[in-house]
C-alpha cells in the first residue's frame, strides 16, 4: 500500500477518483480542485460531517495536522512511537493518550482514502498499542518491589519520578496480549484483552504472597491508567477475563497456578483463546517459555473431535444471542456477533485450526485471513470457498472499523435503514448509493451464515472419497438409543447392542452419546457382511482394547463414511484392529486428503517429509517424526490391502520404500551430527547396503533392516579431536549412531529393529567395514552362504564416489568363479540340513517359510543356481522372481520348471504378505481370514491354479503341492 504518500496527496485521490461522494454538483468539485492544496481541509470537514470523533480530533490536533500534512504515513508514526519511547515520567500518560488519538486520525484519513489495507489498518493500531502498553508496564513496575507507596496518586507518583533513561526489565513478570491485540488485529475502538503473570521462584510461602500483592496493585494502577477517562478520553478499554477462572482468581495469575488449571480443567474455549496469545510486556522471554508449556494444552497431535461438542455449544450459544438474518432489513444487525458475521468466520477458522492444528502446524497462525488461505492451500477447504470467506471477512471488519470511527465507541450494530446514519455509514464505506452497500452486505452475511450452518450442523471437516455415506442426519434424538436403535433393528440386535454399552469405554456420558447416534449405521452394515454374528463380535473385539471413545465415536459421528472402513478391517486383521484401537489418531489419517486415493511414490514422499522436518532442528524431533511418518506409512499400505487397492507385490515395494527413505534421512541427518562433534571426511557419505528382503524390496509390515555399512578407509579425515584421527571408530560410531536412531525407544516408539550380522566376519567383525576389507573378504575369505546373502544386497544410499566403488566389488565377486561347483553344491547341501535341523523338514502351513519346499528352500535354490551359473551383478535385480527369470533364459531351469517356479514363488510370496495382515483368531486359533483368502485369490498369479479353492483348507492344499515340487527340483539341482 501507498505508506509513503503524504496527506494531501491521499486526500485528492480520493476526492478525485469518487467527487460526488464529497461534492453535490459539478461547480463544488471545480472550485475544490481550483482552490488545492488550501482546500485540503474539506476532505477533513466532510469526513467529520459522519463522525463527531473525528472531526473533534481535527479540530483538536489542527496544528499537528498541518505540521505533518507533507510527511508519510510512515514518518507519521515512526514520529509517534518514537515520542512514547522517549517520553519524561511527568508527561508518558500524556504522551501515550496523544499517541492514541493522532494514530487513530492518522491511520483514519488515509484508510478513508483507501490507501490502508484492513492489514496496514490492524498492525498500526496494534503496535502503536504495543508500544503504549510496554511503556507504561514498564514505567509502572521498573521500581524495585515494595518501594512503592500504597497511597500515592496514580498520576502523580509517575511524574515525580525521575526522567526514564533506559528500560529496566523485571525478571518473571510477564504481559500476555490475547484476541485481536495477540494476532495483530486490532480495530479503531477495540478493547485489548490481556492477562498478567507471575513466575515466582521465592522459596518462602510468605516472600510469594506479599510479592504477589505487590504485583497485583501495581497492575490495578496500570488498569486504571489505560482506562481511565481524562480530558474527555482514554487510552484503552482492558479486558482482564481470558485468565483462568476470572470470577475467583486475582488479576495476576501465577504460572504454576494457570499450567495447572488449563492441563486439568481448560475448556475448548480457552484453547481457541490462545491460538492467538502473545508475549507483549515484560519478561518477554519467561512469557514466551510459559506459552511453550502450553502447546499440549492448545494443540493435540490427533484430530481433536473431543472438542466438537463443545464448539458446537458455543455456536449454539451464539445462535441464541443473535438476532436473525431479515432478508430485507439490517437495521439494527450485529456484524460481529450475529450469524454469517465476523465472529461466525473466526470461529469456523479457529475450530479447523483447533481440530487438525495439532497435527499440521502451518495452520497454527494467529491471523484469520493468513489461516484461511492456508487451509485452501492444504486442501480443507475449496479455494472459491476460501477466497469469499476471505473477501467476506475484510469486508465485515473494514464495516466495523467505520462503526467505531464515528464515535470511538465498541459497536459492532448496524444502524436503522433509511436513516442519515445508515447513509454516512455508507459514504464512510466509498459507496455513493446506500443500497448497493446493504446488497453488497446482506449477499456476504448469507453466504457465511449459510456456509457455516452447513460446517456446524454436520462437521464434515472432508469428504471421505468415494466411501458410501451411511449417516445422513447427525442430529438424532438425545434421548439416543432406542430411538436410534428404531431405523434399523430387531431384538437380537437391541440385546446385542446393549451388552456394548455396558463396556468402560462408555462411563462418559459423551461417548454414549456418540455411539448411540452410530447404531443404526453400524447395524446397516455388520447386517450387509458375508457372516454378521461373526462381524459384530470382531467388532466387540476392537472396541474391548479401546481405553476411551471420547475421541473416535465424535469423529465417527462426523465422517460416516469411515464407519465401512472400521467394520473392513475388524473383518479383516486382528493386528491392525489392535494397532487402530491402541492408537485411534491413525483414524485422523482416514479423513486426510488422498490417503484412500492413492499412495504416493519415494520422490514425492521424501518431499513430503522434508517439509515436515523443516519445522524443528531439534535431533530428537526428527526421530519422532520418523516414527509418526513410518507408522503412518505403514498404516496406510495395510488400508490399501485390505480395501483391494494394490496388490501384495505392490505392498512389499511400498514397505521398502518406506525404510529406505528413513535410512537416507538419518544417514544425512547423522553425518551432521557427529560433523558438530568429531569432524568428518569431506564429501563422504558412508555406503549402506540392504540386505534380503530390504535388497530385494519385498518387505513386509514386520520386516526388520539387513544392514552392511561401508566406508573409503583411504579418504583424508580432519577429527576435531586431536587424540583419535582413526576412520574406523568414526564410522564405528556412525553406525552405533545409525542403529540406535533406528532401535531406541522414544515416545513414539521404535523405527525398526536392525541385524548386521551379514557383514564380514559376522558379530565377530567391525559394525562398519571398509571399502578395502570389504573387497579382499568377499574375494578371498567368504563362504557360498555370504556370497547367497550378498546376491541380495541393494545399495540404498551413500556419496556417488562409494556407491561406485561398492558396485565394482559385486561386479568383481558375480561372476568370477570364485567357488567351485562342487563347493557351492556341497556347502548348499549342507546348508539345506541345517536349516532343516534348526528350523522344521516338514512344511506345514501356514507356516511356509520353513520345511521341505517352503519359501526358504526356494530362495536356496535360485542362489545357488545363480552362483552355479556365474550370472553377472545387475543393480535392482535381487529378486527370487527375477533371478528365476535369468536363469530360465540360461538354461538353468527348463521352461516348464520356471514357469511352475515362478507360479510357486508368487503364491508363497503374496500368501506371507497377505497372512501378516490379515489374520484373525477363531476358537483361540489364528488363521488366515475371509477377506484374506479373497484378497489372495483375487491376486493369484495363475486363476486356472485356484479356481477349487473355496476355503483355507483348499489353499493349504495346494500350497503343500506347491512344496513337494520345490523340494523334489531342488533334489534334482544338487546331483
Amino acid at each position: 500500500m501507498a505508506l509513503n504518500l503524504n496527506l494531501p496527496d491521499v486526500c485528492l485521490s480520493k476526492i478525485s477518483s469518487n467527487p460526488h461522494l464529497f461534492f453535490k454538483n459539478d461547480s463544488e468539485v471545480q472550485a475544490f480542485e481550483a482552490k488545492y492544496p488550501q482546500e485540503l481541509w474539506g476532505f477533513i470537514s466532510k469526513v467529520g460531517e459522519c463522525s463527531p470523533y473525528l472531526e473533534r480530533l481535527s479540530s483538536n490536533e489542527k496544528k499537528w495536522l498541518r505540521a505533518v500534512s507533507n510527511l508519510s504515513i510512515e514518518k507519521i508514526l515512526e514520529d509517534i512511537l518514537a515520542g512514547i519511547v522517549s517520553s519524561h515520567p511527568q508527561s508518558l500518560v500524556h504522551n501515550c493518550k496523544l499517541a492514541r488519538r493522532r494514530s487513530f486520525l492518522i491511520t483514519a484519513f488515509f484508510d478513508l482514502a483507501g490507501c490502508l489495507s484492513l492489514e496496514n489498518i490492524s498492525s498500526i493500531l496494534t503496535v502503536v498499542a504495543d508500544s503504549i502498553l510496554s511503556a507504561l508496564t514498564d514505567e509502572i513496575f521498573h521500581d524495585e518491589l515494595g518501594n512503592i507507596s500504597s497511597t500515592a496518586g496514580l498520576v502523580d507518583e509517575i511524574s515525580t519520578r525521575p526522567s526514564r533513561k533506559i528500560k529496566r526489565k523485571w525478571p518473571k513478570f510477564f504481559v500476555v496480549a490475547m484476541g485481536k491485540m495477540g494476532a495483530y488485529e486490532l480495530n479503531y475502538s477495540s478493547d485489548i484483552d490481556i492477562i498478567f503473570f507471575l513466575s515466582s521462584k521465592s522459596s518462602s510461602v510468605e516472600k510469594q504472597i506479599n510479592e504477589r500483592r505487590e504485583y497485583i496493585k501495581k497492575a490495578r494502577k496500570l488498569v486504571k491508567t489505560l482506562s481511565s477517562i481524562t480530558d474527555d478520553d482514554f487510552i484503552y478499554r482492558t479486558d482482564l477475563r481470558l485468565r483462568p477462572d476470572p470470577a475467583s482468581t486475582p488479576i495476576v495469575i501465577s504460572t504454576d497456578f494457570a499450567q495447572t488449571y488449563y492441563q486439568k480443567v481448560g475448556r475448548t474455549w480457552e484453547r481457541m483463546a490462545f491460538i492467538k496469545a502473545r508475549p507483549v510486556a515484560g519478561d518477554i522471554y519467561e512469557a514466551q517459555k510459559f506459552l511453550n508449556t502450553l502447546e499440549n494444552f492448545i494443540w493435540r497431535r490427533h484430530f481433536d473431535y473431543a472438542a466438537i461438542e463443545d464448539v458446537k455449544n458455543l455456536r449454539e450459544k451464539m445462535k441464541l444471542d443473535s438476532t436473525s438474518i431479515n432478508f430485507e432489513m439490517l437495521s439494527g444487525y450485529n456484524i460481529k456477533i450475529g450469524l454469517g458475521g465476523i465472529r461466525d468466520i473466526e470461529l469456523f477458522t479457529q475450530t479447523y485450526q483447533l481440530i487438525v492444528g495439532g497435527r499440521q502446524k502451518e495452520l497454527r497462525g494467529q491471523k484469520t485471513i493468513d489461516s484461511l488461505k492456508t487451509l485452501a492451500e492444504m486442501n480443507w477447504l475449496k479455494k472459491e470457498q476460501s477466497d469469499v470467506l476471505i473477501e467476506a471477512y475484510l469486508f465485515l471488519r473494514n464495516v466495523e472499523n467505520r462503526l467505531q470511527m464515528v464515535n470511538n465507541t465498541q459497536t459492532q450494530t448496524l444502524p436503522i435503514e433509511n436513516s442519515l446514519k445508515f447513509e454516512e455509514l455508507s459514504f464512510l464505506l466509498g459507496f455513493d448509493n446506500p443500497q448497493i452497500f446493504k446488497n453488497k452486505l446482506r449477499n456476504f452475511l448469507i453466504y457465511v451464515k449459510g456456509l457455516t450452518d452447513d460446517f456446524f450442523t454436520n462437521f464434515k471437516f472432508r469428504e471421505v472419497g468415494k466411501n458410501i455415506e451411511i449417516l445422513t442426519k447427525n442430529n438424532v434424538s438425545e434421548n439416543s438409543f432406542k430411538e436410534n436403535y428404531l431405523i434399523a433393528s430387531n431384538s437380537d440386535w437391541l440385546q446385542n447392542f446393549n451388552e456394548l454399552r455396558k463396556f468402560p469405554i462408555f462411563r462418559s456420558s459423551r461417548s454414549l452419546k456418540s455411539f448411540d447416534t452410530l447404531i443404526p449405521a453400524l447395524t446397516t452394515i455388520i447386517n450387509k457382511s458375508v457372516n454378521p454374528s461373526y462381524t459384530f463380535s470382531q467388532f466387540r473385539d476392537f472396541l474391548r482394547e479401546l481405553p476411551s471413545g471420547v475421541q473416535l465415536f465424535p469423529l465417527l459421528e462426523n465422517n460416516p463414511g469411515i464407519i465401512n472402513i472400521l467394520i473392513q478391517i475388524c473383518q479383516s486383521s486382528n493386528s491392525i484392529t489392535k494397532i487402530l484401537a491402541r492408537d485411534i489418531t491413525l483414524f485422523d489419517l482416514l479423513i486426510s486428503e488422498d490417503f484412500l486415493k492413492t499412495i504416493y511414490p519415494k520422490t514425492v514422499i521424501k518431499s513430503d517429509l522434508r517439509l515436515r522436518l523443516k519445522h524443528d532442528s531439534d535431533y530428537e524431533f526428527m526421530l519422532n517424526e520418523l516414527r509418526r511418518f513410518a507408522r503412518e506409512r505403514k498404516f496406510q499400505i495395510c488400508i490399501h490391502l485390505i480395501l483391494n487397492n494394490i496388490n501384495s507385490l505392490q505392498a512389499a515395494r511400498f514397505f521398502s520404500d518406506t525404510a529406505e527413505i528413513c535410512i537416507e534421512f538419518l544417514s544425512a541427518r547423522i553425518k551432521k551430527n557427529l560433523f558438530i562433534r568429531y569432524g568428518s571426511p569431506a564429501r563422504h557419505i558412508p555406503c549402506i547396503l540392504g540386505m534380503g528382503k530390504l535388497g530385494s524390496k519385498e518387505m513386509n509390515f514386520y520386516s526388520d533392516l539387513d544392514l552392511i555399512l561401508i566406508y573409503n578407509s583411504e579418504l583424508t579425515y580432519n577429527p576435531k579431536e586431536k587424540t583419535n584421527k582413526s576412520l574406523t571408530t568414526y564410522f564405528a560410531r556412525f553406525t552405533q549412531a545409525l542403529v540406535s536412531a533406528f532401535t531406541s525407544l522414544t515416545e513414539e516408539g521404535r523405527l525398526y529393529e536392525v541385524d548386521m550380522r551379514l557383514r564380514p566376519s559376522g558379530r565377530q567383525g567391525p559394525v562398519a567395514t571398509s571399502l578395502s576389507s570389504f573387497h579382499s573378504y568377499q574375494n578371498e575369505k567368504a563362504w557360498v552362504w555370504e556370497h547367497m546373502a550378498l546376491s541380495r544386497g541393494r545399495i540404498i544410499s551413500g556419496d556417488t564416489t562409494t556407491k561406485g566403488q561398492v558396485l565394482g566389488v559385486f561386479e568383481a565377486v558375480f561372476g568370477a568363479g570364485i567357488h567351485s561347483l562342487n563347493t557351492i553344491k556341497k556347502q548348499t547341501l549342507k546348508m539345506r540340513k541345517s536349516l532343516g535341523e534348526k528350523f522344521s523338514s516338514t512344511f506345514t502351513p501356514p507356516e511356509i517359510k520353513f520345511g521341505r519346499g517352503g519359501m526358504q528352500e526356494l530362495e536356496l535354490l535360485v542362489q545357488m543356481g545363480f552362483l552355479l551359473t556365474n550370472l553377472r551383478y545387475k543393480p535392482n535385480h535381487q529378486s527370487p522372481r527375477q533371478l528365476i527369470k535369468r536363469l530360465c533364459d540360461i538354461g538353468f531351469f527348463t521352461k516348464d520348471e520356471g514357469s511352475e517356479l515362478l507360479l510357486a514363488h508368487t503364491l508363497y510370496f503374496n500368501y506371507q504378505q497377505t497372512y501378516c495382515i490379515f489374520t484373525v483368531r477363531i476358537l483361540g486359533d489364528e488363521r488366515l481370514s475371509d477377506e484374506g483368502l479373497f484378497h489372495l485369490l483375487k491376486g493369484a498369479p495363475n486363476p486356472k491354479m485356484c479356481e477349487n479353492i473355496k476355503c483355507v483348507e483348499d489353499l493349504n492344499k495346494l500350497l503343500v503341492k506347491k512344496s513337494k515340487f520345490i523340494g523334489d527340483l531342488f533334489d534334482s539341482k544338487l546331483k
